[in-house]
């Protein structure tokens, strides 16, 4: 048996794509408990002190419910969560607006936290400065001065020491978590 950390956000998809496929890419279509039980390796089963708060203990782990946990936020049976939710407060002579706020009502009520961010790579320092100078030139219609120009390169300095990525997702933070060690699988 082994253990593995996975990483908020996409993390898990590197063990769904390449540590189940044994670093071997799955055919189309293929599942990674289908990859999993061709090859003669258990699929992974939820364990720790959170799994049994959330009903999933000695289950095994989908890749869907690793999307919805560690990419969403949400319990990883969401998709299930939802459709009963939904069941049982979805009546026929509801308006487009009240179905949308039960729809709302229904995601919130699968969700453990927030999605965690996505980012992008940052583009290079001098790329970066150039293009913030030629808006500043063009809103301005001036060439920056000096003490602008230095500004520029102070701020985009401070954005590349902070690690250089750019945050792309609309909703930051962490996922709530019910228990220790709910998020994983083994």
């Amino acid at each position: 048996m082994t253990i593995h950390k996975l990483t908020s956000g996409t993390g898990y998809t590197y063990l769904t794509r390449q540590v189940a496929g044994g670093d071997v890419q799955r055919q189309r279509g293929q599942s990674a408990a289908d990859y999993y039980t061709a090859k003669g390796n258990p699929p992974g089963i939820w364990v720790g002190s959170g799994a049994p708060l959330l009903d999933l203990a000695g289950q095994t782990v989908t890749e869907e419910q690793m999307k919805h946990l560690y990419g969403l936020g949400q319990h990883p049976d969401a998709t299930r969560i939802i459709a009963a939710y939904l069941e049982a407060k979805v009546t026929a002579d509801m308006g487009k607006e009240q179905r949308e706020k039960v729809v709302a009502a229904a995601v919130k009520s699968a969700t453990l936290g927030r999605a965690f961010p996505e980012y992008k790579a940052l583009a290079s320092f001098e790329s970066r400065v150039a293009e913030r100078l030629d808006v500043l030139e063009q809103q301005a219609r001036r060439t920056p001065t000096t003490a602008e120009v230095g500004k520029v390169k102070r701020e985009e300095s401070a954005r590349q020491r902070g690690g250089g990525w750019l945050r792309c997702g609309v909703r930051a933070g962490e996922v709530r978590s019910p228990g220790v060690g709910a998020g994983r699988a083994r």
